[in-house]
């Protein structure tokens, strides 16, 4: 099973990179921008890879709960993110990240994730460099809920790379990560 979704993500990706690259040969930081993304997936876990904004039709954002997009990423066969692989995702841009110890501009972030073990580690988006785009516009739920307040989803805020709790009933942004 694991060869054949590694081979499926090779093929994507060589398939992706190809298309960029007949689309961005004429863009003089192309290859900036490739190494940039090739960066930030090797930061994200080994074995996980970050899907895209989920959109409407007309290519606008697709908002929605966030119960709505927990199943709607289970509907594409890959899960939302928790709480500490969106501030993986921060870290990837630039924030100073995760610490496991308590740090100075460090502040806590107790959660509890879906397969219902805590995780807790403590996180600075000191740093953050806000990415153009949508994913530097708006905010996306993740998986986790606050350990100590059912009902409240860790989020993180395209807009200032923080990853801070909230209730779940309005809509937000989702991404989906592909991989264990």
């Amino acid at each position: 099973m694991l060869i054949r979704l590694l081979s499926f993500l090779i093929l994507n990706f060589i398939a992706v990179n190809s298309f960029a690259s007949n689309l961005c040969d004429t863009l003089p930081d192309y290859p900036q921008l490739t190494n940039q993304l090739h960066t930030r997936i090797q930061t994200l876990q080994p074995g996980l890879q970050l899907g895209n904004i989920a959109r409407n039709i007309d290519g606008s954002i697709l908002y929605m709960n966030q119960p709505t997009a927990v199943n709607y990423c289970t509907s594409l066969g890959q899960h939302l993110p928790s709480s500490r692989e969106l501030a993986q995702l921060a870290k990837s841009m630039s924030a100073a990240g995760i610490s496991e110890t308590v740090k100075d501009g460090y502040y806590k972030v107790s959660a509890k994730n879906a397969d219902g073990k805590a995780d807790i580690f403590y996180f600075s988006s000191t740093g953050y460099n806000r990415p153009a785009g949508d994913l530097g516009k708006t905010g996306f739920w993740s998986s986790s809920v606050y350990l100590y307040g059912p009902g409240l989803y860790f989020i993180l805020s395209g807009l200032d790379g923080n990853i801070r709790f909230d209730g779940g009933g309005y809509n937000l942004a989702v991404l989906c990560m592909c991989g264990q």
